[in-house]
């Protein structure tokens, strides 16, 4: 095919690229026409398209979404204040959602007490807010950190916020009710980012990590400084209920370097260089993969190690997933959503003898690292990202499936239905002060493509709220 975009003025097809009307027609006339597709990639290849788009859907009360109200979204919607900040990175927490663009700008949206903005702020339209509905620059912010190094990295949990700088410099702000600030604060909800001190003696930190009450970073030496609330052993350092200041992870020394590390609710999973993975914390739901122990630092999975080398590790909540070097994914913890994206278990064994290989219908948690079969065959596992009770799948093709519980929007179908959901019924007992309940609710068992997004690079979620980074 000839270069037709020097046929035919470039502010036409600039315009034609660059309206994004939506994601779905944009991906529709791309998969029509065949032409238009390999058009869009040579004005790629020129430089010349703006750059990657954010949507958001789900849950929205405090306005963390970023899309101008506090309702909730049931289909992926274009963060309209971002389209031409070339947003390069994306997290989100409970309460608001932090983007950095690729000039070194963050924007926010969510509960501003939290974020740098003083109680009393006054929006746009002149009302006293109780939120930022918008994905806005906040100019104390920025220029807090324009005169520092180059941010690479950010990272937000419940209700507090991580910003790396490019010399290992490592600002937090939000929340510090259970220490996750890592440094000396009141408890009122910190504004303006302050530096954590940390010694470099094993090099600076190139990698953060946040869980809903926990912060960890990892050195360019694969060592480990962890802070924040340790009540059930989520951090993994004996004897601390909270740790207060960051705190050399010394269990590691001997077992080499951590190459990653995923933190839930109440449980973190710690992935060494050698492929080995560790885990600590409340293990209850079966999250830890030690069967139902419950230690207060690190143990390998020794079922996971027997199978062979893990690659990576993420998870939700009270879930966890491990990716092997085979490309396979296993899975554990809690499931009675069927968030763990498997149907059943079954009574045959893999050729290991190790883990139970999934059948159909299951929703008992799951203690024991099992098989996902759905991912095999598919494209690649790039991110999997959960909330309470449902999961994402992100695939190197940019597809995304979803399994779980489905409500309030958070599966960005809106009416679509790429299959039927289930009706999932569970009965409580109910207590003295309380009397027995039975809940009915909607979820998708086994993964559903959510055909309401196309082309995505990375995507993340929290209590019900989702944000998409598009290429």
């Amino acid at each position: 095919m000839a270069d037709i975009s020097k046929e035919v003025p470039f502010d036409f097809w600039y315009e034609l690229f660059t309206t994004r009307i939506n994601l779905q027609e944009s991906a529709k006339l791309f998969r029509i026409n065949s032409n238009l597709r390999e058009l869009a990639l040579i004005l790629i290849r020129r430089g010349r398209l703006i750059g990657s788009l954010v949507y958001a859907f789900g849950v929205n009360q405090y306005g963390q979404l970023g899309l101008g109200e506090s309702h909730l979204f049931n289909i992926p919607t274009i963060i309209k204040d971002l389209e031409d900040k070339n947003i390069i990175k994306i997290s989100i927490g409970e309460k608001f959602s932090l983007f950095l663009s690729d000039n070194n700008d963050l924007y926010i949206s969510g509960e501003h007490a939290i974020i740098g903005k003083r109680r009393d702020y006054i929006d746009e339209q002149g009302r006293r807010a109780a939120t930022i509905r918008r994905s806005i620059d906040i100019p104390e912010l920025n220029n807090f950190f324009r005169e520092k190094e180059k941010i690479v990295d950010i990272s937000v949990g419940e209700n507090h916020g991580l910003v790396l700088l490019e010399n290992g410099d490592l600002y937090t702000f939000g929340n510090n009710y259970n220490s996750q600030l890592g440094r000396d604060t009141d408890i009122i909800p910190n504004t303006v980012p302050g530096l954590v001190d940390y010694p470099k003696d094993f090099g600076k930190i190139v990698k953060i990590t946040t869980g809903v009450d926990t912060s960890f970073g990892i050195t360019e030496t694969g060592r480990v400084f962890a802070f924040g609330t340790n009540d059930v052993g989520q951090i993994g350092i004996p004897a601390e209920e909270y740790v207060s200041e960051p705190t050399l992870h010394n269990f590691f020394f001997r077992r080499g370097r951590v190459k990653k590390i995923f933190s839930g609710n109440e449980h973190t999973l710690y992935l060494m260089e050698n492929g080995d993975v560790y885990s600590t914390g409340f293990g209850e739901q079966g999250q830890l993969g030690i069967n139902d122990q419950l230690p207060d630092e690190p143990m390998i999975i020794q079922r996971l190690k027997d199978i062979g080398r893990a690659v990576n590790v993420f998870g939700g909540f009270n879930s966890s997933f491990v990716l092997m070097e085979n490309e396979d994914l296993y899975t554990f913890g809690e499931n009675h959503y069927g968030q763990l994206g498997i149907a059943a278990q079954s009574a045959n064994l893999d050729a290991l003898g190790a883990v139970g290989v999934v059948g159909l219908g299951n929703r008992e948690n799951i203690f024991d690292p099992t098989l996902v079969q759905f991912f095999r065959g598919k494209s690649r596992i790039i991110k999997i990202v959960g909330g309470f009770d449902y999961t994402f799948v992100l695939l190197e093709n940019g597809t995304v499936y979803g399994f779980g519980l489905e409500e309030s929007g958070r599966f960005g179908l809106g009416s679509i239905r790429p299959q039927k959901p289930v009706e999932i019924i569970i009965e409580n007992p109910g207590t003295l002060r309380n009397p027995p309940t039975i809940e009915r609710s909607m979820a998708f068992l086994t993964p559903v493509e959510i055909v309401t997004l196309n082309d995505i690079k990375d995507i993340v979620t929290s209590g019900g709220s989702t944000l998409v980074l598009s290429n």
